[in-house]
This record gives structure tokens, C-alpha cells and sequence, in this order.
């Protein structure tokens, strides 16, 4: 059966649509037989509200969506300037521009929204798909919209922009849904979960002489008693007790695999080819794009730009691995200072010795829950993004190892900078308690607060560290692309 999408707006908050994300055509019918899927709702662009200056200022726009905007898209804005060169988006533009015109002959479907939606992607190229449409193509767009230069965007990028990430919304709802279906162990739920049952391949029996037996599956009635349906293997059931038999794929009694009809495909590989429409526009390598004629001056700059690149490179990584183990250490002693006040407080509530009211007991425990948790959920993150910014930094990778590194390099320092603030202000709501609480130590709770301080300090000199490191791996990689466009094509020639 298909699967099918309903889309929700952002800021407008309109649903005006839904699409099929997963295709089934019924091989005996040629055709699909109906629409049996759960309701998987996408988060979307309003092209409308994206042609206008401002699209926060559409109709119907409410706080909760402004909210939602600026927490979802803080980091990209924060580092976009950084990472990108104008000159480099200019050319995205250009190349996506050119590549419409030349393979979409109709000018109609070159302004549909799903002009790019022509295939499933796979993961590989859905990161590179987010990274280009995330980092560069909606921060260009916001930068210049929170500025004030709304209106020197055109028309035509602004549909580019949302033509690109409806493909991108298009792959990652299909790759949601294939996880759910991965993670149920079970076929039959598995089926379940998508609302997708493969259809069991029978016939209807009607010769008496093939209704003498019993019913294999009920064992209780005779085949005659109710409506008889015989499978491809040549095995008979009623058909209500076959309908029953959701847990399984094959006969019930010879487990012939011929007995249903296919499932939905779900796969979603890992790596392979990147689209055509993805290699115009934007390819794996800046190798494969279309480039002018060096000078012989500049060919010569190119070895010395590589190596600067690298110098940079290793530069930049050396205080990392200090400045983590110091925000660790401070992250360790603020740990071992909250357990030393939470468990006075305990202490003192358990002893009675205290002049709290139960509401006012169950705020403080709240606000200790909080901070536990972001507290964990902090600590793994840096663990992860520490572990990934070694790995990227290790240029023996393969292509697609290296930019699967720099993926989870950037969304695990996107996870932690957020998590990051939320734990510096619950950590701060907590010590605003403490400090009321006469039965604790005032010195503990005045070091507690310290620290907070010496944390939040280590950990901005520590992401002023990355952001550094992270513009020169992004300029040693542009660098060392430049240098094999030349030297690497001369080698091989020769």
C-alpha cells in the first residue's frame, strides 16, 4: 500500500496538501490498490509566506512558530558568515538555475516544488543535500531577511531554496518511516506500525471435494463451514483463519514464501551515486564543477595555500584536547558539589529540620530533576562531539568517511550548544534555591555558583576554539580540492 505525507506549514500554519512518500503498485491489478497509511505530518515552507520579504510577518503568523524558528535555526545563523563565501552561493544559484533550464523543458514543472523529488536518496547524499540546504542555502536566505534585505533576494532563489528542501524533506520523511519500520523486530508489527500489510495471494475454493479436512489453522471446524481460500502451495484454510495469521509471511503449514504478496520496499542504502540534478548543482567534490583556466601565478600559489591550509589545521587543533579536558574537569567538580547539597537537602527534609512547604519542597526537587538531566544529556553530547572532532581531523578517511565525519561533527556541537544553555539555566534556577536555605552550606552553595561561572567560561573559550578549527578544516579542505584539480589531473596525465 502507499504511504502518504500531510504537511503542515510553518508560520501560517496551514495544511494545504499531502503526498505519497512510497509508492506500491499491486502487481496483479497494475495498479495501487488503496491508501492504508498512518499519518506522518512534515513541518514545511509556505511558498507564499517565502516570497514575501519578511515571512515572518505572514498572516496568521503566532509567537510559538517566531519561537520555534529562532531555537531551530540559531546555530546555522550564528555560523553562517563564517563557513560560506558569497561567491560560493552565487554559484549554487547559477548552476541550479542553469540546470532547470537545460533538463526541465516545460517552464510549468520548473516551478513545481517537487522538480527534485524524483528518486529515494541515500544517506549519504541526504547529508550533503542538509548540509547545502541548512547550512548555506536557508542561512543566505535569513541572513539577508533578519538584515533587512528581504527584498534583494529574487524570486527565482527563493524557489530554488524551497524546491531543494522539499527534496530534502521528501528523502528524510521517507528514511523516518523506514527507521520506525527498522526498529520494529517483529514482521507483524512491522506491517502494523506502517499500516501496510503484504496481501495474502489465494483463490476461493468451491470444489466439495477439496472440503473433506478440517481447517489446518483452527483445527475445530470443517473446511465447508466457512468461506475456503487456497494458497499458491496448494494449502487450504478459511479464509478468516488466514486473515488472523497477521504474525507471519509464509503458508501456515509448508511456510512457502509464495503465499503473500511483497511488503513495501523500505531500504534506504547507505552510500551510492549522488543524483544528477545534486552533481550539477552542488557535488560531493568542487572538483566536478565547471572551472576557469588557471594562470600560471596562480597555479604556482596553489601548493603554497595548501600547505598554509594545513598549517592552520594543526594549529587550530592543538588547545582543543585542553581546553575539553578543563571544561570536563569543571563539569567533574560542579557534579561532585551538586551530589554533596543534594544530599544535605535530603537530609534535612527527611529530619524534618527545615521550614519548606510541600510545594515548595516539590519546586526544588523539579528544578533538581532538570538539572540532572540536561546535565546528562550535556555530558554525552561533548563526549560525542569531542570523539568527532577527532575523527575528523583524521585525513586518512575516505571521501564519504570524511564527509560522514564533519556531518556528525557539526549536528553533535549543534545538539550541545543548545543543550548547553538549558543546563547553564537550570543550573542557575537551582542555585536561585539554594541560596534561600539556611540548613545548607552557604560556602558549598557560593562554590557551586562559582564554578557554574569558571564552566561557562571554559566552555565558550572551548567553542570559540572549534569555531576556529572548523573554518580552517572547511579552508584546508577547499584548498586541497584546488591543489588536485590541477596537480592531481597533471599526475594522472602523466
Amino acid at each position: 500500500m502507499c504511504l502518504r505525507a500531510i504537511c503542515h506549514y510553518e508560520f501560517c500554519n496551514q495544511q494545504p496538501y499531502s503526498y505519497v512518500v512510497y509508492t506500491c503498485v499491486d502487481a496483479y491489478k497494475g495498479k495501487c490498490k488503496s491508501i492504508h497509511s498512518s499519518t506522518y505530518t512534515v513541518q514545511d515552507f509556505c511558498p507564499e509566506c517565502y516570497m514575501l520579504n519578511d515571512p515572518r510577518l505572514s498572516e496568521g503568523c503566532n509567537p510559538d512558530s517566531l519561537k520555534g524558528f529562532e531555537e531551530r535555526w540559531k546555530f546555522e545563523l550564528a555560523h553562517f558568515e563564517e563557513l560560506n563565501a558569497l561567491e560560493d552561493i552565487d554559484g549554487i544559484f547559477a548552476r541550479a538555475e542553469a540546470y532547470k533550464k537545460e533538463r526541465v523543458k516545460e517552464e510549468g514543472e520548473r516551478e513545481s516544488l517537487f522538480v527534485f523529488c524524483s528518486e529515494i536518496l541515500n544517506r549519504d547524499v541526504i547529508r550533503h543535500l542538509e548540509r547545502l540546504v541548512n547550512e548555506r542555502l536557508l542561512m543566505y536566505f535569513w541572513s539577508n531577511v533578519l538584515n533587512g534585505r528581504g527584498d534583494d533576494i529574487s524570486r527565482e532563489r527563493r524557489l530554488t531554496i524551497l524546491q531543494l528542501h522539499q527534496a530534502l524533506q521528501y528523502a528524510r520523511l521517507f528514511t523516518s518511516i523506514q527507521r520506525r519500520a527498522r526498529a520494529m523486530q517483529e514482521t507483524g508489527k512491522l506491517r502494523n506500525s506502517i499500516n501496510a500489510g503484504a496481501p495474502w495471494i489465494t483463490t476461493v475454493v468451491t470444489d466439495p471435494a477439496l472440503l473433506q479436512d478440517d481447517c489446518g489453522i483452527c483445527k475445530m471446524e470443517p473446511l465447508s463451514s466457512m468461506k475456503v481460500v487456497e494458497l499458491p502451495c496448494n494449502h487450504t484454510y478459511h479464509e478468516e483463519c488466514l486473515k488472523k495469521c497477521v504474525e507471519i509471511l509464509t503458508c501456515p503449514y509448508c511456510r512457502s514464501k509464495e503465499a503473500r504478496g511483497e511488503e513495501p520496499r523500505l531500504a534506504v542504502p547507505t552510500a551510492g551515486p549522488i543524483p544528477d540534478w545534486l552533481f550539477a548543482i552542488h557535488p560531493f567534490q568542487r572538483r566536478d564543477l565547471p572551472r576557469p583556466s588557471l594562470t600560471w601565478k596562480e597555479t604556482e600559489a596553489l601548493t603554497d595555500i595548501y600547505n598554509d591550509a594545513l598549517n592552520k589545521v594543526a594549529k587550530s587543533s592543538e588547545p582543543l584536547h585542553l581546553l575539553y579536558r578543563i571544561i570536563a574537569g569543571t563539569r567533574q567538580r560542579i557534579d561532585t558539589l551538586e551530589r554533596k547539597i543534594e544530599g544535605s537537602f535530603f537530609d534535612n527534609i527527611r529530619k524534618n529540620s527545615h521550614h519548606l512547604t510541600e510545594s515548595q519542597i516539590g519546586r526544588i526537587r523539579q528544578a533538581q530533576g532538570h538539572n540532572e538531566e540536561r546535565s546528562v544529556e550535556v555530558d554525552y553530547y561533548a563526549r560525542k562531539h569531542f570523539e568527532a572532532l577527532g575523527k575528523t581531523n583524521d585525513f586518512d578517511d575516505t571521501d564519504f568517511v570524511h564527509r560522514n565525519n564533519l556531518y556528525q561533527e557539526w549536528i553533535y556541537a549543534k545538539y550541545l550548544d543548545s543543550d548547553e544553555k538549558k543546563k547553564q539555566a537550570s543550573g542557575k534556577t537551582l542555585d536561585r534555591y539554594y541560596s534561600t536555605l539556611k540548613f545548607l552550606s552557604s560556602d558549598d552553595v557560593k562554590e557551586l555558583s562559582s564554578l557554574r561561572v569558571d564552566e561557562e567560561e571554559a566552555a565558550r573559550a572551548f567553542y570559540e576554539a572549534v569555531d576556529q578549527w572548523r573554518v580552517a578544516i572547511y579552508a584546508k579542505q577547499t584548498a586541497e580540492e584546488n591543489w588536485t584539480i590541477f596537480f592531481g589531473e597533471n599526475e594522472d596525465e602523466g
